[in-house]
């Protein structure tokens, strides 16, 4: 567990982005990789590519992984030590990230601190680096993505200027629902469901007490959720938050998911609120992992109650 909260400088024009592939490779999609790198000099940045961006298992093409262990361990070391990078951006999202947690040098992260992004699988270390080392992470951009939701960028720079985040804005109105009303303060933590269920139980988990659990999915029926839902509630999650926000649920079908929710929660009484700017194939609002926030749910609104870097 940290010792204190590590907050990564902000990110300028003309600084250099370190681009990485510690799950999925690069190579999944090399046209819409290309174009997320226009996408990053357009917004007047560098970049440098990892030596294994698009490395692959074997000989069969296997891009569900970018390379060994080894290979996406050394970009991972290698962007966060690297003078001449001053933030990292993963290329993709994918199902491997997890490999590398207990093998990271988390004295490497913690003794230099950059801005560090990603989404998806890239939730397996946002979490886990937060919570090892103190530093601030960001649910936010992968570069496959960058060309394609231009507001995302917005966000993102936003997120990585030293004044304060404030409120989330409401994307598309009406969108937002009461799950369960009240006001709730806590650092956030968390990201796709079923990537932070992989966690529980380990000492990778999110240090879930007084914090803001925020969840999204993509291609989940309402019985998955329940049932990552109730994982949830059996390592006593529910009975450490102070309140939860549900995100973009991609491709979810059944009942409408505030019963399935309430269901799960019904005998805790923190604040829950459904947005939808948070999750797969939408456009995401970057949100630092270990930041403080307010979810207030009774009047719908959202906020990040301080600046992500220096």
């Amino acid at each position: 567990m940290f010792e204190k909260i590590i907050k990564p400088n902000r990110l300028e024009k003309g600084d250099t982005i370190g681009i990485i592939s510690p799950s999925g490779s690069a190579s999944y999609d090399k046209k819409k990789f290309n174009a997320g790198l226009k996408t990053i000099k357009k917004l007047g940045f560098n970049y440098k590519l990892g030596k294994h961006v698009f490395a692959e298992l074997d000989e069969h093409k296997d891009n569900y992984s970018a390379g060994t262990v080894a290979q996406r361990l050394e970009d991972l070391h290698w962007a966060f030590e690297a003078k001449d990078v001053d933030a990292i951006i993963c290329s993709t999202g994918g199902e491997t990230a997890i490999q590398l947690l207990k093998h990271i040098d988390y004295n490497i992260v913690r003794k230099n601190p950059k801005i560090f992004s990603g989404m998806s699988d890239i939730g397996t270390l946002l979490n886990p680096i937060f919570n090892k080392t103190g530093l601030i992470t960001f649910h936010g951009p992968i570069v496959l993505y960058m060309w394609e939701f231009v507001e995302e960028n917005e966000h993102f720079l936003k997120a990585v200027s030293p004044k304060p985040i404030g409120q989330i804005p409401q994307l598309k109105p009406k969108t937002w629902h009461t799950i369960k009303p009240g006001i709730a303060n806590g650092r956030l933590v968390g990201g796709h469901i079923g990537i932070v269920t992989g966690l529980l139980g380990t000492e990778y988990a999110p240090d879930f007490r007084g914090n803001i659990l925020m969840l999204e999915s993509l291609g989940e029926s309402a019985e998955s959720i329940e049932r990552y839902l109730s994982v949830y509630d059996a390592h006593n999650v529910f009975g450490k938050i102070s309140g939860m926000i549900i995100g973009h649920l991609d491709g979810y079908k059944g009942v409408p998911i505030e019963k399935v929710v309430k269901r799960v929660t019904e005998k805790y009484d923190f604040p829950i609120l459904k947005i939808e700017e948070f999750g797969h194939n939408c456009i995401n609002v970057t949100l630092p992992i270990g930041c403080m926030a307010t979810v207030d749910a009774t009047n719908k609104k959202f906020s990040i109650d301080e600046s992500a870097v220096v």
